[in-house]
């Protein structure tokens, strides 16, 4: 980049094509300029004097420590444009914000308006702009600066219009003010001495980690990456009503600002990234020791890390786990620790045991870790604030994790119980039986259930609302190992093993026979309690144990040949028994509550 007065003949015209066209045509002119030569701040240029030809400006903002008595001056006056302009962005109000915050909160202002500078940062990136984000100033004196440039002939013909339309890209009623860097600007350069601010400029956004081999040459880097559809950009910038949030969210995909996302896994076919997820299940079936599990394999980094044999992705697994346990204490979690990482591997992992804050306040300090890929919340009744049935407050509570996702691109698991004394002998049971409001089904994006069958741990889907490309696991089975506490996957033929078609049968027949002897002496049957089966002592089930009892199809979906009671239906059908959400035994299509009484005796 040359700053030295121009002499000789003037470089080449540079013109655009007509609106529409995707970018500007450089072509030569024989034409000349007519050049004149003024004085400012003791420099001699030699500067066009009058409009001809339009021009291409790329504008390069950065850290000024220049004198800006130049920038006042009407720029009207100011020579036509440069194939690179240079600005900067200040606004005044962070400016003084950040100056008359106390020293406690100096910190946290700073940070704020950090974030609002490299927001508007980002959008004039998306405009064309090559722009760094700096710090000026001492710790006490530090304010965030924008420098950037563009090139100048994609979006004007003059200075004048070049500054309208510059001015437009800055939302409004937000105090943001943009200042051109005039070529007779001067500044310190890097070795101190004296030089053009725009060299300077140039110098540090040759200094930014993307440049690369660019760096030696930054007017031609800026000229090259302005977006070819420039002007449909501007055009959706004034439909979004100059809002940036706004900008980011409308138009095609290829447009938006996070058109490119796609699902991505955490844990294969089980765990999406990014989202919340609420993990379903029974008391003391392993909840808490799961999700310990998931977070040592996230947080131990270890190649080819597996949860319910299942893969970690190894990039979206690469952050910090966080465990917020509202039931245990730090011995408990550390005792567990010890079996499932005996090794201390896992040097990646926050533990917030029994830490009594609110979820908000707990949610901010996770916020401001650098990188966070995974958070569990165990159980969700101790962070929720009211009562769990009131769907305010859940509502309010998931509210709060997503916003954590957003913040941090965490996948949050939240860990939930089911009703009182639920014995769910398959996933939709686990559904079925979900303790609190509907929210806690609908505000996930995915439900994983959990329940134990014969020593095995099943896990699976319960709700999936992602798309058929991503599919969730219906079913894993797993047996827990005592040493290690962990889970490892069954093999095919051990999935089955005890629940083969044969013993499976007979086991329904005995429980058919046990309900029907049940039902002729008047007794009341129900899945738990007192009155459940198992407590019964039957001579049909001897020897039978309770867990596979209550996992018998029979006991779940019983067809009865022939009502099971001495007064007989009125329309004389079938008798088809099942299990109602109160744990009791009722008779399908029989609709009055009186009539089912006659069949079946149960608590109404």
């Amino acid at each position: 980049m040359n700053d030295a007065p121009r002499a000789g003949p003037p470089p080449e015209k540079r013109e655009r094509r007509p609106a529409g066209t995707e970018a500007a045509h450089l072509e030569n002119s024989s034409d000349y300029e007519t050049y004149c030569t003024r004085t400012d701040s003791g420099l001699e240029l030699s500067l066009p004097c009058e409009e001809t030809h339009s021009v291409v400006a790329t504008m390069v903002v950065l850290p000024g420590e220049a004198n800006r008595s130049a920038q006042a001056a009407d720029v009207s006056e100011a020579p036509d444009l440069d194939s690179v302009e240079y600005f900067e962005v200040t606004n005044p109000t962070i400016d003084s914000s950040i100056k008359h915050a106390n020293a406690l909160h100096r910190e946290s202002t700073l940070e704020a308006a950090f974030h609002r500078y490299e927001k508007l940062a980002d959008f004039l990136e998306s405009m064309g702009c090559t722009v760094i984000t700096v710090g000026e100033g001492d710790w006490f004196n530090r304010v965030p600066r924008i420098y950037g440039g563009i090139f100048a002939a994609s979006i004007a013909s003059s200075r004048e219009e070049w500054m309208t339309r510059m001015e437009s890209l800055l939302p409004p009623e937000e105090g943001w003010v943009l200042q051109p860097i005039l070529r007779s600007e001067m500044a310190r350069g890097r070795d101190g001495r004296s030089a053009s601010r725009r060299q300077v400029i140039a110098e540090k956004i040759a200094s930014l980690p993307w440049m690369g081999p660019h760096s030696a040459d930054v007017d031609a880097y800026i000229t090259n990456a302005h977006p070819a559809d420039l002007v449909a950009r501007f055009r959706r910038w004034e439909q979004a009503g100059r809002s940036i949030d706004l900008y980011r969210r409308l138009g095609r995909r290829r447009d938006r600002h996070d058109g490119d996302a796609r699902v991505e896994w955490l844990v294969e076919e089980l765990l999406p990234a990014g989202m919340v997820v609420l993990f379903g299940g029974p008391r003391e079936v392993g909840k808490s020791t799961m999700m310990l599990e998931l977070a040592v394999a996230a947080a131990s980094k270890e190649p080819g890390s597996t949860w319910l044999g299942q893969r970690l992705d190894p990039i979206a697994s690469r952050g910090i786990a966080v465990v917020l346990t509202g039931e245990d204490t730090d011995a408990v979690i550390n005792s567990r620790l010890e079996r499932l990482d005996p090794d201390d591997q896992a040097a990646g992992i926050v533990v917030y045991a029994l830490d009594g804050r609110p979820l908000k306040e707990i949610a901010d300090e996770i916020a401001r870790m650098p990188a966070v890929s995974l958070i569990i919340v165990d159980p969700a009744r101790r962070y929720i604030e009211g009562d769990e049935d009131g769907s305010g407050n859940v509502s309010d509570f998931f509210a709060t994790l997503e916003s954590i996702v957003q913040r941090t691109g965490a996948t949050v698991v939240v860990v939930h119980h089911l009703t009182k004394n639920a014995v769910p002998s398959s996933l939709q049971q686990v559904r079925d039986t979900i303790r609190g409001s509907g929210v806690f089904l609908d505000r996930p994006r995915v439900v994983l259930g959990c329940f134990r069958r014969s020593g095995t741990t099943i896990v699976g889907r319960i709700k999936s609302n992602l798309p058929p490309d991503f599919p969730i696991k219906t079913e894993i089975h797993l047996c827990r190992d005592p040493a290690t506490l962990r889970h490892a996957l069954l093999a095919a033929a051990d999935q089955t093993e005890g629940h083969g078609p044969g013993e499976q049968d007979d086991l329904q027949q005995g429980v058919i026979s046990a309900i029907r002897h049940l039902f002729a002496v008047g007794e009341k049957v129900t899945r738990a309690g007192a009155n459940e089966l198992w407590e019964k002592q039957v001579p049909e089930l001897k020897g039978i144990g309770r867990n596979r009892m209550m996992d018998a199809k029979a006991v779940r979906d019983v067809k009865l040949p022939r009502p099971v009671r001495r007064e007989s239906h009125s329309r004389g059908i079938a008798a088809v028994v099942r299990i109602s959400k109160r744990n009791d035994i009722v008779v399908a299509r029989v609709g009055a509550r009186h009539q089912q009484r006659k069949i079946v005796g149960f608590r109404a």
